[in-house]
């Protein structure tokens, strides 16, 4: 297992008891942003989708907890995520991304 999946697969034990870190998401949002930039879509799409993993994890947990850091890390990854799944005409993904992005925005 390389190190990205070592964060991720951290991130999402963290989420799944409440909590996340922010840094965890900056590490796999600047790949994310690193791949959509040289246009190697699959992979860019695989960090984004490890986001959108994490955030749905931490928000089925009733008792979560996210610093603004965490919020605004999540907000700015699925903002980038809903533009590059708009750029492939992907309508449906992108909706249900803009559905978290309004979560985000709206969690405590």
């Amino acid at each position: 297992m390389n190190k990205l999946d070592t964060v991720y697969y951290d991130a999402i034990t963290s989420a799944n008891e409440g909590t996340v870190s922010a840094e965890a998401l900056k590490v796999l949002g600047s790949n994310a942003s690193k791949f959509a930039l040289i246009d190697e879509t699959g992979e860019s799409v695989r960090f984004y989708e490890r986001i959108f993993s994490i955030w749905k994890t931490i928000k089925a947990h009733p008792d979560a907890s996210l610093s603004p850091d965490a919020k605004a890390v999540f907000k700015f990854a699925l903002t980038e995520y809903d533009q590059l799944l708009t750029k492939l005409k992907r309508d449906e993904r992108a909706q249900e991304v803009r559905l978290a992005i309004r979560e985000v925005s709206c969690s405590n």
